[in-house]
């Protein structure tokens, strides 16, 4: 049941946001984007990229000890922590930038997200040669040591799992789904921004949330 409620609910909006957006592929690659959105994503990719091991420090000095972490620089638009300059910058299609941690053998339930106007990106920042380690969504097991790039449509049944004895750091954005009438769905996306950070809190009970340098409540229902 958990965060199913909600779906439900919104699934008249998520049917109307179908109408407005390229066909769901469910799996995406970054070639299904447009060329500005990709351009977007592919920047912040390459500060992750660049600042790799600042931003890994950092994560570990925020969350010594625990089962998943995530530490948060944007959410919906909000800004939470301002520490990387180059991901205060106004931004067009990423709406969420954060990085997740999972302790070793640390692993989710299966479970779903309840909106579907962004397409959730993982990138794993520390691909580790293992079949161990891997995020199962619908029919596809994604194993990250084959391509650390993962982005799905995140209503999808889906868990992340590692069963490495290391921890596991994966960058996380949300991004507005490929459509020929972006403006219309950042315009749906307003109220959304404007709720995030109350709701925050329902849907990531089970994670230590860090945000703003210091410690905020969260976690997911069914993560």
């Amino acid at each position: 049941m958990g965060n199913g409620y909600a779906t439900w609910f919104l699934s008249p909006l998520n049917l109307l946001i179908d109408l407005f957006c390229y066909k769901n592929k469910r799996i995406y690659t970054l070639e299904d984007f447009q060329e500005e959105s990709r351009k977007e994503i592919e920047g912040i990719i390459s500060v992750f990229d660049t600042r790799k091991e600042e931003i890994i420090a950092q994560v570990d000095n925020a969350f010594e000890s625990g089962r998943r972490g995530m530490l948060v620089y944007r959410w919906f638009g909000k800004q939470q922590n301002k520490t990387i300059d180059e991901f205060n910058k106004p931004l067009k299609y990423i709406q969420t930038i954060a990085i997740s941690v999972f302790d070793g053998k640390e692993s989710t339930s299966f479970h779903f997200g309840p909106l579907r106007l962004t397409l959730r990106l993982l990138y794993n920042l520390t691909p580790v040669e293992s079949d161990d380690i891997f995020i199962e969504c619908g029919h596809t097991k994604h194993y990250w040591h084959k391509n650390p790039l993962f982005i799905f449509d995140d209503t999808l049944m889906h868990r992340s799992v590692n069963n490495n004895d290391a921890r596991r750091y994966c960058v996380f954005m949300d991004v507005i789904r490929p459509s020929p009438v972006t403006v219309f769905l950042s315009v749906l996306l307003v109220p959304i921004s404007m709720i995030a950070q109350p709701i925050k809190g329902a849907f990531y009970k089970n994670w230590k949330m860090l945000g703003a340098n210091r410690e905020t409540q969260g976690a997911t229902t069914k993560s």
